[in-house]
């Protein structure tokens, strides 16, 4: 058992650093300059949604460029200035070198050798115009320098971070200090998130709205992911576990037990009842997360930290029967609310299902094309920040949306940086372990061995946590693990036997530190340099964002419901105005991000549909390009006034379109829907099909199964007579689950049969409600005849295989089409099918319910609507109809 003590410090290279009480009163303003800068990281930037956005990473980066300043200036105001080193500083300065290798300019036979894939990929550049477009020449290793900038300056951000902690971390009680500040920042994120999830209304904070995500359900904190919210507070965990166990013996130590009671001893006891409530509190945070990933490495953080202490008799069996006590006390609290969620979530993992656990093969779908990506990307990969649009062009089956990051730190640092990125992590890990090991081994005194078991925790879990998930992308996730890898440095460093450092110090002059200070300066003007356009564009990306949700909302259901979208014309326009003026705000400050662009040049288009479609002369963009590829104007000039007679100012829009189409081509290279916005608007340019095709032939070498891509290039192949290949596109397209589907159905409803739709594309029950509805507004009464004998042998066929639920979804389904051509024999009978595969199947028996009331069976009606009234009894719709059924079942049975 340890003997809990402390020893002064009386080494000589302690004496070295601690020197701050020779310090000049304005040297120590700076140093305290530089301790609430790390209170900023850790209590405020986080805040700002993690940081994973541009006001969040300039938040970070702010603070940061701060304390260094700072610092600098505290070490030129002293009268004796060290430079604590460390080999580990070169692996930053490397990685730094690897991202600026990325975006130099370089010759095209360096990049020819460096980068073959490029040349493979971007087949529109460095070519002869009079063959195929010719979009100029590209020069830099990574695909994406403007993404790739950005992460420039959070690397150069994360280094001057660690560096700085490194040097301010001095003795044990340095060390002491900063976890628990890591702890006090962990339950304040923790208490906030849960906080907000009890009282939540959908916003973040309770009143700031996110695109594409909310605070309903799970908690979240300040974060926009759950997985990253469960992270951050497991981070904190083991620091908080380490005050803890200190507290706890302080409060039981003999001193304290041989004393009378004082105010002092009572602050012992409240902090020690705060530390409690608050292993109450992160554990309940972290499972209302509902992150699988969170909760498996709090369960790991927790264990490590609980063993490391018990074999080195720090921990007591009355310890781990009250820290088993707490988890039972949290399983408790969960029961009121949220844990058959957590039960559900946990049970994932003991199922052992890669099923339940991979829904719909997302993250193996993501990693194959990480993989396939990693083999072609040589030394260098795709840049860093080039992994959304990197990965379609692997992708081994159709998708929908974006892929922002690999769902894998690992394997997103090897697609983007190559063999040399993943070397430097891998040599960066080694580092982190062998530096776990020396400061475990060296861990004599109880403190040291307490802060050890601790620190290392939190970097085992940054390690595990970053195999499925890209924790090492949030700048609040990264700062306390940068933070936690300093204290880690530290702990290597103490001698076995006092607290004093025995570390590698230089004396620096004054002439060394003005050169330090004076490269601290430039690297963070940079920085912010690089990072003030995201920030200023931040809210109005995210107004974007929102009016693009709501308005794909619209159209999705616009699109299920076959709505004529000319009802909704007026509408439609005065929102796609609005993102217009949102997307204009951001590229006037964001002017170098290929996104923002690329949507500009798709609004407009967009718009331009709009406006065509409500004018006289109601020329679609196909329909101007095959008239002006046809007249063969002698110069742009005569074209555009051509344009400007035949559809007035509407022809300014696709001038537009086209421009952003050029800029977000300019910057990301690898955009395959600017290549197809250009493809339409290359006539623009006096450009001939050739140059279409060339366009389009570019955009499915860079998306071959993007969903959405294939759909607008099967549209394209259409409108220029290319029906039967757009048919074999769309095959191939159709069988993977997607947005697309529906899209397809509606728009050949209007241009084929549904023989031959049945034919080609054989559609399942996934899709056959949607072929109904669409087919059954252009088709005759014949050919839906052959749609539902289609759908009945489907059902048929696909039931048996089904489980109970599916098959009565089916069932209920089948019933819903037959109801709407009058079968309703057919009807009922496939309703019965549905409720005897399911018999709690809601929507089937009430279907059976008021169908069965429509045809006179009022006894049967009755018995099922008062089942589902059962489920619904402030349904007012249903009680009129149970409450009519049993009325006339009454009224039949007295006469």
């Amino acid at each position: 058992m340890h003997t809990w003590h402390s020893q002064r410090n009386h080494s000589n290279s302690a004496s070295q650093l601690n020197s701050t009480t020779a310090a000049s009163p304005l040297a120590l303003f700076f140093l305290q300059v530089v301790d609430f800068g790390l209170l900023g990281l850790l209590f405020v930037a986080p805040l700002f949604l993690g940081g994973r956005h541009g006001l969040g990473q300039f938040v970070f980066a702010a603070l940061i460029s701060l304390i260094a300043l700072s610092w600098c200036v505290h070490q030129l105001l002293m009268k004796r200035s060290v430079w604590i080193h460390s080999w580990s500083y070169y692996l930053g300065i490397t990685a730094i070198g690897l991202l600026a290798l990325q975006i130099l300019p370089l010759p095209p036979e360096w990049l020819e050798y460096l980068a073959p894939r490029n040349q493979k990929l971007l087949t529109l550049f460095n070519t002869s115009p009079n063959t195929q477009p010719n979009l100029g020449s590209w020069s830099t290793l990574s695909l994406t320098p403007t993404a790739t900038r950005i992460s420039l300056a959070m690397l150069v951000s994360y280094c001057l971070l660690f560096i700085v902690a490194v040097q301010r971390l001095q003795m044990l009680a340095d060390i002491k200090r900063l976890l628990q500040w890591i702890a006090l920042s962990a339950i304040a994120m923790a208490g906030f998130g849960l906080l907000q999830f009890y009282t939540s209304n959908g916003l973040f904070f309770w009143f700031y709205e996110v695109a594409f995500t909310s605070t309903d359900r799970v908690a979240k904190g300040s974060f926009t992911c759950r997985n990253h919210f469960a992270h951050f507070l497991v981070l904190g965990l083991g620091p908080l576990l380490a005050w803890f166990v200190l507290q706890v013996h302080q409060l039981f130590s003999k001193q304290s037990r041989s004393t009378l009671p004082t105010t002092s001893n009572y602050l012992k006891w409240i902090k020690t009842i705060c530390l409690v409530l608050s292993l109450i509190l992160i554990p309940t945070g972290v499972l209302l997360s509902l992150s699988r990933g969170g909760i498996l490495v709090f369960t790991l953080s927790i264990s490590l930290v609980v063993l490391l202490f018990y074999f080195r008799g720090l921990l007591s069996w009355g310890y781990l029967l009250g820290l088993a006590m707490l988890g039972l006390l949290v399983v408790g609290l969960l029961s009121f609310d949220g844990y058959d969620n957590v039960s559900a979530r946990v049970d994932d993992f003991s199922d052992g299902s890669l099923e339940k656990l991979d829904n719909n093969h997302g993250r193996r779908k993501i990693w194959a094309s990480n993989l396939a990506a990693i083999r072609e990307g040589s030394w260098f990969g795709s840049g860093a920040g080039s992994h959304a649009v990197i990965y379609p062009v692997y992708m081994k089956e159709s998708f929908d949306g974006v892929y922002t990051h690999a769902e894998s730190g690992y394997v997103q640092i090897a697609t983007e940086n190559g063999w040399l990125g993943i070397a430097l992590l891998l040599l960066g890990l080694c580092i982190i372990g062998r530096w776990s090991w020396v400061a475990l081994r060296n861990a004599k005194l109880p403190q040291q061995t307490v802060f050890a078991g601790a620190v290392v925790a939190g970097m085992s879990v940054s390690a595990i946590h970053s195999l499925f998930d890209f924790v090492w992308y949030v700048p609040a996730c990264v700062t306390v693990t940068l933070l936690l890898a300093a204290c880690l440095l530290l702990l290597t460093q103490l001698d076995s036997s006092n607290e004093g450092p025995q570390r590698s110090i230089i004396s620096w002059n004054q002439p060394r530190w003005i050169v330090a200070s004076s490269l601290v300066l430039l690297a963070t003007i940079g920085t912010l340099s690089t990072l003030k356009g995201p920030a200023q564009a931040d809210n109005s990306w995210n107004r974007y964002r929102l009016l693009a949700s709501h308005n794909k909302t619209l159209n999705l259901h616009q699109l299920k419901s076959g709505r004529n979208a000319k009802n909704d014309g007026d509408n439609k326009t005065q929102r796609i105005e609005a993102m217009i003026h949102q997307l204009r705000t951001v590229v006037s400050k964001n002017t170098k991000s290929a996104e923002p662009h690329l949507r500009l040049a798709m609004r407009y288009l967009q718009l331009f549909n709009l406006l065509q479609v409500q004018s006289e002369n109601a020329m679609g963009v196909e329909q101007i390009r095959e008239a002006s590829i046809a007249s063969k104007f002698n110069s742009a000039t005569e074209l555009q006034q051509w344009l400007q007679r035949a559809i007035g100012d509407h022809s300014k829009l696709l001038y537009r379109a086209r421009y952003h189409a050029l800029q977000a081509i300019r910057f990301s290279p690898l955009s395959a829907q600017a290549y197809l916005t250009l493809g339409k608007l290359c006539f623009l340019e006096g450009q001939s099909s050739q140059h279409v095709d060339a366009y389009v032939k570019q955009c499915l070498l860079l998306s071959p199964r993007d969903g959405g891509i294939i759909y607008q290039v099967g549209k394209e192949w259409f409108a220029s007579g290319h029906g039967q290949e757009a048919l074999l596109l769309w095959q191939n397209a159709y069988k993977s689950p997607g947005a697309h589907q529906l899209k397809i159905i509606q728009f050949l409803s209007y241009h084929t049969a549904v023989d031959s739709f049945l034919e080609n594309f054989q559609p399942d029950w996934q899709t056959l409600p949607g072929v109904w509805q669409h087919f059954s507004i252009t088709s005759s009464p014949e050919q839906l005849s052959r749609l539902v004998e289609y759908a009945k042998l489907a059902a048929a066929s696909e039931c048996p295989q089904s489980t109970s639920e599916k098959a009565a979804d089916i069932w209920h389904k089948l019933a819903n089409i037959q109801i709407s051509l009058q079968r309703i024999d057919a009807a009922i009978i496939n309703l019965e099918s549905a409720i005897k595969a399911s018999p709690d199947h809601y929507l089937a028996r009430r279907t059976l319910g008021q169908l069965l009331l429509k045809n006179n069976q009022f006894e049967l009606a009755e018995n099922h609507l008062r089942w589902c009234r059962s489920r619904r009894p402030d349904d007012r719709s249903l009680k009129s109809a149970f409450e009519l059924a049993s009325k006339s079942h009454y009224s039949t049975t007295t006469k």
